[in-house]
């Protein structure tokens, strides 16, 4: 058998009383393709940034070929794609924002489709959590007003939130906040949402159309 080129043992990460990873083990062998999935507030992002080195685990070890990396922290990494089209130019996609470092490598490069995290306050004292609690959560992540304030900046052509924390948090949580700082086109991402960017951005939801807000 292969020996595993990506090594996770244990992973765990707490935001104050809310545990996003709890012990995760994880292995990838050198040509293998894996996929993380689940619902949104599942712990996603929080495990891919404790693996790029974005957030350190408060327990737990990861190993890439063979060498420990859980402590390298702090690593200037964003998650970028570039979609070239040969007969079209060339479209910049940037993917989950979180960190500050992020945002201004983001705003510095610009893009035309920028997918962003996002926690909303007002989902949190709709569940009861504790203020406190709820503070701390979100000193990890980016409220619609500053992430507006990200995509006013960086001026995409369409701005999609995805990962958002927590998960039932609405359109009506996050847009009119947004709208603050940002008036150009917004969209709240769900599960089997198309986006295709080409000569024009069109969005194509589960049920029906969507419409950039």
């Amino acid at each position: 058998m292969r020996e595993s080129l990506l090594s996770v043992r244990g992973l765990t990460k707490n935001f104050g009383a809310l545990r996003a990873t709890d012990g995760i083990d994880f292995e990838v062998r050198e040509g293998e393709t894996h996929a993380v999935i689940g619902p949104n507030g599942a712990g996603k992002t929080t495990f891919i940034s404790q693996l790029a080195g974005n957030l350190r685990p408060d327990s737990g070890s990861v190993r890439f070929a063979g060498t420990d990396i859980t402590a390298l922290a702090d690593v200037d990494f964003v998650v970028e794609a570039i979609i070239e089209d040969a007969h079209k130019n060339n479209i910049k996609v940037h993917a989950h924002a979180m960190t500050l470092r992020d945002q201004k490598d983001i705003i510095r490069a610009g893009a035309d489709l920028l997918v962003h995290e996002v926690a909303s306050p007002e989902s949190f004292q709709r569940a009861g959590v504790s203020p406190e609690r709820a503070k701390q959560v979100i000193a990890h992540h980016v409220t619609p007003e500053q992430a507006g304030e990200v995509f006013a900046k960086t001026k995409p052509r369409l701005a999609v939130y995805s990962h958002i924390v927590q998960a039932d948090a609405s359109e009506e949580d996050l847009i009119p906040p947004t709208r603050r700082t940002y008036s150009g086109a917004v969209e709240v991402g769900e599960d089997l949402m198309v986006i295709l960017v080409g000569e024009k951005v069109e969005v194509r939801r589960p049920r029906a159309a969507g419409r950039s807000r």
